[in-house]
Protein backbone atom coordinates (compact mmCIF):
# COMPACT_ATOMS: atom_id res chain seq x y z
CA UNK A 1 0.00 0.00 0.00
CA UNK A 2 2.70 2.69 0.76
CA UNK A 3 4.47 1.56 -2.97
CA UNK A 4 0.62 2.56 -4.47
CA UNK A 5 0.72 5.92 -2.56
CA UNK A 6 4.07 6.64 -3.05
CA UNK A 7 3.51 6.21 -6.60
CA UNK A 8 0.82 8.22 -7.16
CA UNK A 9 2.30 11.05 -5.35
CA UNK A 10 5.08 11.23 -7.74
CA UNK A 11 5.13 14.06 -10.37
CA UNK A 12 4.61 13.12 -13.65
CA UNK A 13 7.40 14.04 -15.80
CA UNK A 14 6.21 17.41 -17.76
CA UNK A 15 6.56 17.56 -21.74
CA UNK A 16 6.38 20.49 -24.70
CA UNK A 17 6.23 20.40 -28.13
CA UNK A 18 9.09 22.25 -29.63
CA UNK A 19 8.17 25.88 -30.87
CA UNK A 20 9.50 27.02 -33.96
CA UNK A 21 10.54 30.50 -35.02
CA UNK A 22 12.53 32.27 -37.89
CA UNK A 23 14.15 34.06 -35.15
CA UNK A 24 13.66 36.70 -32.47
CA UNK A 25 14.43 40.34 -34.06
CA UNK A 26 15.19 42.14 -31.12
CA UNK A 27 14.10 42.09 -27.31
CA UNK A 28 13.83 45.48 -25.54
CA UNK A 29 14.12 45.55 -22.00
CA UNK A 30 13.28 48.17 -19.61
CA UNK A 31 14.29 47.69 -16.06
CA UNK A 32 13.31 50.76 -13.14
CA UNK A 33 14.76 50.44 -9.87
CA UNK A 34 12.39 51.39 -6.86
CA UNK A 35 13.46 52.81 -3.61
CA UNK A 36 12.86 49.43 -1.92
CA UNK A 37 15.71 47.53 -4.00
CA UNK A 38 12.42 45.74 -6.15
CA UNK A 39 12.83 46.62 -10.11
CA UNK A 40 9.52 46.69 -12.28
CA UNK A 41 10.71 45.41 -15.41
CA UNK A 42 8.98 45.69 -19.36
CA UNK A 43 10.76 43.12 -21.59
CA UNK A 44 9.19 43.63 -25.66
CA UNK A 45 9.92 40.65 -27.72
CA UNK A 46 9.21 40.81 -31.45
CA UNK A 47 9.66 37.95 -33.40
CA UNK A 48 9.67 36.64 -36.69
CA UNK A 49 7.42 33.99 -38.25
CA UNK A 50 6.39 31.84 -35.31
CA UNK A 51 4.77 28.58 -36.68
CA UNK A 52 5.24 25.89 -33.92
CA UNK A 53 4.65 24.92 -30.41
CA UNK A 54 2.14 26.44 -27.42
CA UNK A 55 4.19 28.91 -25.41
CA UNK A 56 7.12 31.17 -24.84
CA UNK A 57 8.63 31.72 -21.18
CA UNK A 58 11.33 33.61 -19.45
CA UNK A 59 13.39 31.39 -17.22
CA UNK A 60 14.68 33.14 -14.50
CA UNK A 61 16.88 31.26 -11.51
CA UNK A 62 16.47 33.49 -8.38
CA UNK A 63 18.32 32.51 -4.73
CA UNK A 64 15.14 32.02 -2.32
CA UNK A 65 16.00 35.87 -1.13
CA UNK A 66 14.10 37.14 -5.04
CA UNK A 67 10.92 36.77 -6.17
CA UNK A 68 9.24 37.45 -8.92
CA UNK A 69 5.36 38.42 -9.15
CA UNK A 70 2.75 40.55 -10.65
CA UNK A 71 3.22 39.31 -14.35
CA UNK A 72 1.56 41.13 -17.46
CA UNK A 73 1.28 39.89 -20.92
CA UNK A 74 -0.10 41.74 -23.96
CA UNK A 75 0.53 40.95 -27.36
CA UNK A 76 1.03 43.57 -30.43
CA UNK A 77 -3.00 44.08 -30.37
CA UNK A 78 -2.58 45.31 -27.10
CA UNK A 79 -4.54 42.63 -26.11
CA UNK A 80 -3.84 41.63 -22.78
CA UNK A 81 -3.49 37.68 -21.33
CA UNK A 82 -5.66 36.00 -18.57
CA UNK A 83 -3.25 35.16 -15.59
CA UNK A 84 -3.25 31.17 -15.16
CA UNK A 85 -2.77 30.18 -11.67
CA UNK A 86 -0.84 26.28 -11.88
CA UNK A 87 0.45 26.85 -15.48
CA UNK A 88 0.34 23.31 -16.98
CA UNK A 89 3.29 22.97 -19.48
CA UNK A 90 1.61 20.53 -21.14
CA UNK A 91 -1.58 22.12 -22.17
CA UNK A 92 -2.77 22.25 -25.11
CA UNK A 93 -2.25 25.29 -27.88
CA UNK A 94 -5.88 26.19 -27.50
CA UNK A 95 -6.15 26.03 -23.70
CA UNK A 96 -3.10 28.59 -23.29
CA UNK A 97 -4.04 30.75 -25.69
CA UNK A 98 -3.74 34.44 -23.92
CA UNK A 99 -3.29 33.06 -21.05
CA UNK A 100 -0.48 33.77 -19.00
CA UNK A 101 1.66 32.67 -15.74
CA UNK A 102 4.22 31.87 -13.43
CA UNK A 103 6.01 28.55 -12.93
CA UNK A 104 7.45 27.70 -9.35
CA UNK A 105 10.75 25.81 -10.51
CA UNK A 106 13.41 23.82 -8.38
CA UNK A 107 15.95 27.01 -8.81
CA UNK A 108 13.50 30.56 -9.35
CA UNK A 109 10.38 30.81 -12.03
CA UNK A 110 9.80 30.60 -15.03
CA UNK A 111 7.63 33.59 -16.38
CA UNK A 112 5.09 31.99 -19.70
CA UNK A 113 2.33 32.55 -21.77
CA UNK A 114 0.87 30.97 -24.94
CA UNK A 115 1.67 31.78 -27.91
CA UNK A 116 -2.17 31.98 -28.85
CA UNK A 117 -1.55 32.61 -32.85
CA UNK A 118 1.34 32.06 -35.61
CA UNK A 119 3.15 34.76 -37.49
CA UNK A 120 5.06 37.42 -37.03
CA UNK A 121 4.41 38.70 -33.10
CA UNK A 122 5.84 40.69 -30.50
CA UNK A 123 4.74 40.31 -26.93
CA UNK A 124 4.87 42.77 -24.01
CA UNK A 125 6.11 41.24 -20.82
CA UNK A 126 5.69 43.13 -17.89
CA UNK A 127 6.72 41.62 -14.03
CA UNK A 128 8.05 42.77 -10.58
CA UNK A 129 11.54 41.54 -9.78
CA UNK A 130 12.34 41.66 -5.61
CA UNK A 131 15.59 42.08 -4.12
CA UNK A 132 17.55 42.94 -7.19
CA UNK A 133 19.06 46.10 -5.67
CA UNK A 134 20.58 44.52 -2.25
CA UNK A 135 21.70 46.14 0.79
CA UNK A 136 25.64 46.34 2.04
CA UNK A 137 27.09 48.27 4.89
CA UNK A 138 28.95 51.00 2.36
CA UNK A 139 26.42 51.08 -0.54
CA UNK A 140 23.70 49.19 -2.56
CA UNK A 141 24.49 47.21 -5.48
CA UNK A 142 23.12 44.52 -8.35
CA UNK A 143 25.34 41.47 -6.94
CA UNK A 144 24.72 40.45 -10.68
CA UNK A 145 21.47 39.63 -13.03
CA UNK A 146 21.24 37.73 -16.15
CA UNK A 147 18.93 39.64 -18.57
CA UNK A 148 19.49 38.07 -21.72
CA UNK A 149 19.83 34.24 -21.16
CA UNK A 150 22.75 32.11 -23.01
CA UNK A 151 19.89 29.33 -23.82
CA UNK A 152 17.63 31.21 -25.57
CA UNK A 153 15.54 29.35 -28.15
CA UNK A 154 17.00 31.91 -30.99
CA UNK A 155 19.58 34.51 -30.36
CA UNK A 156 18.12 37.87 -30.95
CA UNK A 157 19.18 40.01 -33.32
CA UNK A 158 18.99 42.82 -31.24
CA UNK A 159 18.94 43.61 -27.29
CA UNK A 160 18.37 46.85 -25.51
CA UNK A 161 18.85 47.17 -21.70
CA UNK A 162 17.64 50.30 -20.10
CA UNK A 163 18.43 51.01 -16.57
CA UNK A 164 16.61 53.81 -14.74
CA UNK A 165 15.44 54.74 -11.54
CA UNK A 166 13.37 57.32 -9.61
CA UNK A 167 16.82 59.34 -8.75
CA UNK A 168 18.64 59.71 -11.75
CA UNK A 169 21.61 58.02 -12.45
CA UNK A 170 25.06 59.03 -13.42
CA UNK A 171 28.42 58.15 -13.53
CA UNK A 172 29.03 59.87 -10.24
CA UNK A 173 26.48 58.01 -8.38
CA UNK A 174 26.42 54.53 -10.11
CA UNK A 175 28.74 52.15 -11.81
CA UNK A 176 28.01 48.91 -13.96
CA UNK A 177 29.91 46.17 -15.22
CA UNK A 178 28.87 44.06 -18.18
CA UNK A 179 29.26 41.01 -19.63
CA UNK A 180 28.02 39.80 -23.23
CA UNK A 181 27.64 42.74 -24.34
CA UNK A 182 30.28 45.88 -24.63
CA UNK A 183 29.67 49.60 -24.30
CA UNK A 184 27.08 51.31 -22.09
CA UNK A 185 26.40 54.57 -21.72
CA UNK A 186 24.59 57.29 -19.16
CA UNK A 187 21.65 59.06 -21.14
CA UNK A 188 19.48 61.42 -19.49
CA UNK A 189 19.59 59.66 -16.06
CA UNK A 190 19.37 56.10 -16.91
CA UNK A 191 22.05 53.28 -18.24
CA UNK A 192 21.74 52.35 -21.78
CA UNK A 193 23.49 49.17 -23.33
CA UNK A 194 22.44 47.78 -26.40
CA UNK A 195 24.36 46.11 -29.53
CA UNK A 196 23.56 43.13 -32.26
CA UNK A 197 23.40 39.32 -31.30
CA UNK A 198 24.69 39.05 -28.08
CA UNK A 199 24.96 35.78 -27.14
CA UNK A 200 23.88 36.64 -23.25
CA UNK A 201 23.73 39.99 -21.45
CA UNK A 202 24.32 40.21 -17.64
CA UNK A 203 24.91 43.36 -15.14
CA UNK A 204 26.34 43.69 -12.15
CA UNK A 205 26.07 47.72 -10.71
CA UNK A 206 26.94 49.56 -7.51
CA UNK A 207 25.28 52.65 -6.21
CA UNK A 208 26.19 55.38 -3.71
CA UNK A 209 24.74 55.10 -0.51
CA UNK A 210 21.48 56.68 0.33
CA UNK A 211 20.03 56.43 -3.09
CA UNK A 212 18.05 53.07 -2.58
CA UNK A 213 16.95 51.21 0.53
CA UNK A 214 16.44 47.95 -0.40
CA UNK A 215 14.38 45.08 1.76
CA UNK A 216 17.05 43.02 1.27
CA UNK A 217 20.10 43.53 3.60
CA UNK A 218 23.21 41.91 4.11
CA UNK A 219 25.07 42.14 7.26
CA UNK A 220 28.23 42.17 5.22
CA UNK A 221 30.17 45.19 3.79
CA UNK A 222 32.60 45.52 0.54
CA UNK A 223 35.43 46.31 2.39
CA UNK A 224 35.32 43.65 4.52
CA UNK A 225 36.65 41.80 1.47
CA UNK A 226 39.32 44.57 0.40
CA UNK A 227 43.13 43.09 -0.28
CA UNK A 228 45.42 46.35 -0.41
CA UNK A 229 45.47 49.62 0.13
CA UNK A 230 43.99 51.83 -3.23
CA UNK A 231 43.61 55.73 -3.98
CA UNK A 232 40.62 55.03 -6.26
CA UNK A 233 37.43 56.86 -5.41
CA UNK A 234 35.48 54.99 -2.94
CA UNK A 235 32.37 53.97 -5.28
CA UNK A 236 34.50 52.07 -7.91
CA UNK A 237 37.09 50.94 -4.91
CA UNK A 238 34.17 49.20 -3.32
CA UNK A 239 32.74 48.13 -6.62
CA UNK A 240 36.26 46.73 -7.31
CA UNK A 241 36.16 44.93 -4.18
CA UNK A 242 32.63 43.78 -5.45
CA UNK A 243 33.89 42.25 -8.18
CA UNK A 244 37.00 40.32 -6.64
CA UNK A 245 33.95 39.04 -4.05
CA UNK A 246 32.41 37.29 -7.15
CA UNK A 247 35.71 36.26 -9.30
CA UNK A 248 36.83 34.61 -5.95
CA UNK A 249 35.38 31.03 -5.33
CA UNK A 250 32.68 31.03 -2.75
CA UNK A 251 31.02 34.54 -2.45
CA UNK A 252 31.89 35.42 1.14
CA UNK A 253 28.47 36.61 1.71
CA UNK A 254 25.11 34.53 0.88
CA UNK A 255 24.25 31.13 2.50
CA UNK A 256 27.17 29.47 2.35
CA UNK A 257 29.98 32.03 3.16
CA UNK A 258 27.54 34.35 5.51
CA UNK A 259 29.49 36.88 7.83
CA UNK A 260 27.81 37.55 11.20
CA UNK A 261 29.09 40.32 13.26
CA UNK A 262 27.53 39.56 17.00
CA UNK A 263 26.09 41.65 19.60
CA UNK A 264 29.68 41.95 21.44
CA UNK A 265 31.27 43.12 18.72
CA UNK A 266 33.13 39.67 17.55
CA UNK A 267 32.71 38.43 13.49
CA UNK A 268 31.89 35.53 12.47
CA UNK A 269 31.46 33.82 9.25
CA UNK A 270 29.28 30.39 8.73
CA UNK A 271 31.44 27.31 8.06
CA UNK A 272 31.78 25.95 4.47
CA UNK A 273 28.79 22.98 3.83
CA UNK A 274 31.33 20.34 4.03
CA UNK A 275 32.44 21.67 7.61
CA UNK A 276 28.57 21.89 9.15
CA UNK A 277 27.41 18.76 10.86
CA UNK A 278 23.89 17.26 10.49
CA UNK A 279 21.79 17.99 13.31
CA UNK A 280 18.69 16.18 13.33
CA UNK A 281 17.02 17.90 16.33
CA UNK A 282 14.06 20.60 15.50
CA UNK A 283 15.70 24.10 15.71
CA UNK A 284 13.48 26.21 18.01
CA UNK A 285 11.40 23.73 18.47
CA UNK A 286 10.17 24.26 15.24
CA UNK A 287 8.88 27.74 15.92
CA UNK A 288 7.51 28.91 12.35
CA UNK A 289 7.95 32.78 12.85
CA UNK A 290 11.30 32.59 14.87
CA UNK A 291 12.59 30.24 12.14
CA UNK A 292 10.88 32.77 9.31
CA UNK A 293 13.00 35.83 11.02
CA UNK A 294 15.72 33.88 10.88
CA UNK A 295 15.78 32.98 7.13
CA UNK A 296 13.96 36.66 6.41
CA UNK A 297 11.34 34.57 4.00
CA UNK A 298 8.04 34.25 4.65
CA UNK A 299 6.90 32.90 1.20
CA UNK A 300 6.37 29.33 2.49
CA UNK A 301 5.08 29.96 5.60
CA UNK A 302 1.20 29.61 4.48
CA UNK A 303 1.82 25.95 3.20
CA UNK A 304 3.47 25.56 6.46
CA UNK A 305 0.43 26.20 8.35
CA UNK A 306 -1.83 24.13 5.97
CA UNK A 307 0.33 21.30 7.22
CA UNK A 308 0.71 21.75 10.74
CA UNK A 309 -3.64 22.57 10.51
CA UNK A 310 -4.22 19.28 8.89
CA UNK A 311 -1.93 17.22 11.50
CA UNK A 312 -3.89 18.76 14.33
CA UNK A 313 -7.45 18.04 12.83
CA UNK A 314 -8.60 21.63 12.03
CA UNK A 315 -8.48 21.40 8.06
CA UNK A 316 -8.32 18.12 5.66
CA UNK A 317 -7.01 18.59 2.27
CA UNK A 318 -8.62 17.43 -1.31
CA UNK A 319 -7.00 18.17 -4.77
CA UNK A 320 -6.42 21.64 -4.81
CA UNK A 321 -8.77 22.80 -2.36
CA UNK A 322 -9.07 22.39 1.60
CA UNK A 323 -11.94 22.16 4.23
CA UNK A 324 -12.20 23.93 7.49
CA UNK A 325 -13.41 21.48 9.96
CA UNK A 326 -13.66 23.74 13.26
CA UNK A 327 -14.77 27.33 13.32
CA UNK A 328 -12.41 28.29 15.62
CA UNK A 329 -9.38 27.13 17.61
CA UNK A 330 -7.03 27.72 20.56
CA UNK A 331 -4.26 29.35 18.32
CA UNK A 332 -1.47 31.66 19.33
CA UNK A 333 -2.14 34.89 18.35
CA UNK A 334 -0.38 35.35 14.78
CA UNK A 335 -1.88 31.69 13.52
CA UNK A 336 -5.28 32.40 14.91
CA UNK A 337 -5.42 36.09 12.82
CA UNK A 338 -4.06 33.74 9.90
CA UNK A 339 -6.71 30.98 10.31
CA UNK A 340 -9.63 33.41 10.61
CA UNK A 341 -8.43 35.93 7.06
CA UNK A 342 -8.80 32.60 5.34
CA UNK A 343 -11.58 30.60 6.84
CA UNK A 344 -13.49 33.93 5.94
CA UNK A 345 -11.97 33.36 2.06
CA UNK A 346 -13.91 29.96 2.51
CA UNK A 347 -17.53 29.66 0.62
CA UNK A 348 -20.50 28.36 3.35
CA UNK A 349 -19.03 24.60 3.14
CA UNK A 350 -15.85 26.16 4.62
CA UNK A 351 -14.40 24.80 1.47
CA UNK A 352 -11.20 27.25 0.15
CA UNK A 353 -9.04 26.51 -3.41
CA UNK A 354 -5.85 27.58 -3.83
CA UNK A 355 -7.30 29.79 -6.91
CA UNK A 356 -9.37 31.82 -4.42
CA UNK A 357 -6.23 32.42 -2.03
CA UNK A 358 -3.82 33.51 -5.12
CA UNK A 359 -6.95 36.10 -6.12
CA UNK A 360 -7.12 37.32 -2.39
CA UNK A 361 -3.61 38.03 -1.91
CA UNK A 362 -3.17 39.54 -5.15
CA UNK A 363 -6.32 41.91 -4.57
CA UNK A 364 -5.78 42.69 -0.83
CA UNK A 365 -2.81 43.23 1.44
CA UNK A 366 -3.91 41.71 4.46
CA UNK A 367 -2.28 38.71 3.73
CA UNK A 368 1.23 41.43 3.29
CA UNK A 369 -0.13 43.16 6.80
CA UNK A 370 0.00 39.31 8.55
CA UNK A 371 3.46 38.57 6.83
CA UNK A 372 4.71 41.51 8.62
CA UNK A 373 3.20 40.19 11.91
CA UNK A 374 4.49 37.05 11.81
CA UNK A 375 8.08 38.61 10.85
CA UNK A 376 7.97 41.01 14.08
CA UNK A 377 6.55 37.93 16.06
CA UNK A 378 9.78 36.31 15.13
CA UNK A 379 11.88 38.64 15.92
CA UNK A 380 9.98 39.11 19.62
CA UNK A 381 10.88 35.71 20.15
CA UNK A 382 14.00 35.59 19.50
CA UNK A 383 14.89 38.60 21.37
CA UNK A 384 12.70 36.68 24.47
CA UNK A 385 15.46 34.06 23.82
CA UNK A 386 18.24 35.64 23.93
CA UNK A 387 19.03 35.00 20.14
CA UNK A 388 18.96 38.52 19.05
CA UNK A 389 19.83 41.47 21.07
CA UNK A 390 21.74 44.75 20.34
CA UNK A 391 25.02 46.25 19.96
CA UNK A 392 26.42 49.28 21.69
CA UNK A 393 25.03 51.17 18.69
CA UNK A 394 21.45 50.05 18.71
CA UNK A 395 21.71 48.02 16.22
CA UNK A 396 19.89 44.46 15.89
CA UNK A 397 22.31 41.38 15.61
CA UNK A 398 22.87 38.24 16.74
CA UNK A 399 24.16 37.71 19.98
CA UNK A 400 26.86 34.24 20.57
CA UNK A 401 23.94 32.13 21.84
CA UNK A 402 22.15 33.31 18.75
CA UNK A 403 24.83 32.17 16.72
CA UNK A 404 25.07 29.23 17.86
CA UNK A 405 21.20 28.55 17.10
CA UNK A 406 21.65 29.67 13.31
CA UNK A 407 24.35 26.99 13.70
CA UNK A 408 21.62 24.17 14.59
CA UNK A 409 19.29 25.59 12.41
CA UNK A 410 22.21 25.16 9.34
CA UNK A 411 22.80 21.42 10.43
CA UNK A 412 19.56 20.57 10.56
CA UNK A 413 18.87 22.04 6.97
CA UNK A 414 21.59 20.13 6.22
CA UNK A 415 20.09 16.93 7.55
CA UNK A 416 16.73 17.29 5.84
CA UNK A 417 19.28 17.86 2.25
CA UNK A 418 21.23 14.72 3.24
CA UNK A 419 18.76 12.90 5.08
CA UNK A 420 20.43 8.78 5.04
CA UNK A 421 17.74 6.43 6.02
CA UNK A 422 18.67 5.83 9.39
CA UNK A 423 15.40 6.88 11.33
CA UNK A 424 11.66 7.29 10.41
CA UNK A 425 10.71 11.38 9.02
CA UNK A 426 8.48 13.15 11.84
CA UNK A 427 5.91 15.59 10.96
CA UNK A 428 7.18 18.10 12.06
CA UNK A 429 10.34 17.27 9.74
CA UNK A 430 7.57 18.13 6.50
CA UNK A 431 6.52 20.95 8.27
CA UNK A 432 10.10 22.51 8.13
CA UNK A 433 10.92 21.03 4.95
CA UNK A 434 7.96 23.05 3.50
CA UNK A 435 8.97 26.22 5.52
CA UNK A 436 12.77 25.86 4.42
CA UNK A 437 11.80 25.29 0.98
CA UNK A 438 12.91 21.28 0.84
CA UNK A 439 9.71 19.79 -0.84
CA UNK A 440 11.31 18.86 -3.81
CA UNK A 441 14.31 16.61 -1.68
CA UNK A 442 11.62 15.25 0.51
CA UNK A 443 9.88 13.76 -2.90
CA UNK A 444 13.19 12.46 -3.68
CA UNK A 445 13.83 10.31 -0.04
CA UNK A 446 10.30 8.77 -0.39
CA UNK A 447 11.76 6.77 -3.51
CA UNK A 448 14.90 6.16 -1.93
CA UNK A 449 13.97 5.22 1.87
CA UNK A 450 10.37 4.36 1.74
CA UNK A 451 10.47 2.30 5.00
CA UNK A 452 11.15 5.45 6.95
CA UNK A 453 7.57 6.78 6.29
CA UNK A 454 4.85 5.49 8.41
CA UNK A 455 1.30 5.40 7.73
CA UNK A 456 1.42 8.71 9.34
CA UNK A 457 4.18 10.84 7.84
CA UNK A 458 2.75 9.21 4.33
CA UNK A 459 -0.38 11.26 4.76
CA UNK A 460 1.53 14.25 5.40
CA UNK A 461 4.05 13.73 2.90
CA UNK A 462 0.65 13.69 0.67
CA UNK A 463 -0.33 17.12 2.43
CA UNK A 464 2.77 18.32 1.68
CA UNK A 465 2.05 18.68 -1.79
CA UNK A 466 -1.33 20.22 -1.84
CA UNK A 467 0.31 22.66 0.38
CA UNK A 468 3.03 23.25 -2.10
CA UNK A 469 0.56 24.00 -4.98
CA UNK A 470 -0.64 27.18 -2.06
CA UNK A 471 2.71 28.39 -1.70
CA UNK A 472 3.12 28.85 -5.57
CA UNK A 473 -0.02 30.55 -5.97
CA UNK A 474 1.31 32.66 -2.89
CA UNK A 475 4.64 33.23 -4.74
CA UNK A 476 2.76 34.72 -7.82
CA UNK A 477 1.65 37.61 -6.09
CA UNK A 478 3.99 38.39 -3.14
CA UNK A 479 4.06 41.00 -1.53
CA UNK A 480 7.52 43.38 -1.21
CA UNK A 481 9.28 42.14 1.80
CA UNK A 482 10.05 44.80 4.41
CA UNK A 483 13.40 46.06 4.94
CA UNK A 484 15.06 43.86 7.59
CA UNK A 485 17.07 44.96 10.76
CA UNK A 486 20.61 43.24 9.95
CA UNK A 487 21.95 39.97 9.16
CA UNK A 488 22.66 38.06 6.38
CA UNK A 489 19.99 36.21 4.51
CA UNK A 490 19.87 32.64 5.48
CA UNK A 491 18.79 31.82 1.70
CA UNK A 492 21.74 34.07 0.40
CA UNK A 493 21.76 37.03 -0.63
CA UNK A 494 24.64 36.86 -3.15
CA UNK A 495 25.40 35.41 -6.51
CA UNK A 496 24.02 35.80 -9.55
CA UNK A 497 20.22 35.61 -10.56
CA UNK A 498 18.39 35.46 -13.83
CA UNK A 499 19.89 33.23 -16.83
CA UNK A 500 17.26 30.52 -16.43
CA UNK A 501 17.00 29.97 -20.38
CA UNK A 502 13.86 31.26 -22.33
CA UNK A 503 12.17 31.97 -26.02
CA UNK A 504 9.60 29.14 -27.32
CA UNK A 505 8.84 25.16 -26.55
Amino acid sequence: MKKLILTLLLFLPMTSILAAEDGINSILIDVFLNLDGSAQVTEIWDIANVHGGTEYFIGMELPRSMTVHSLVVSDESGREFLPQFNWDISASFEEKAFRSGIISTRNGYELAWGISQFGDRTFTVNYILEGLVQEFFDMSGIVGHVFVSPDLSSTPDYVRVTISAAVPLTWENSEFQLWGMEGGQFIDGSFVVSGPSPDFVTLRGAFAPGIFHPALANDASFQDFQNSESDLTWLTWGFVALMATFLAAGALFGFNHGRYKLTDGSVMRKPKSVEIQPNPLLPLNGSIPAICRITKNTDQALGAYLLKWHGEGLIEGDGDRFTFLVESHNLPPHESRLFHLLKNKANKKGILTAKKVAEWIGGSNKYAQWQDYLRKTGEQELFDLGILGQDHRGKTRYSPRGFQVLMELWGYEKFLREFDGEAPLREEDFILAVLLGLDDTMEEFSERYPDCFTDDTLLFFQMMWLTHTFNDSVSYHHQAEMPSSGGVDFSGGGGFSGGGGGGSR
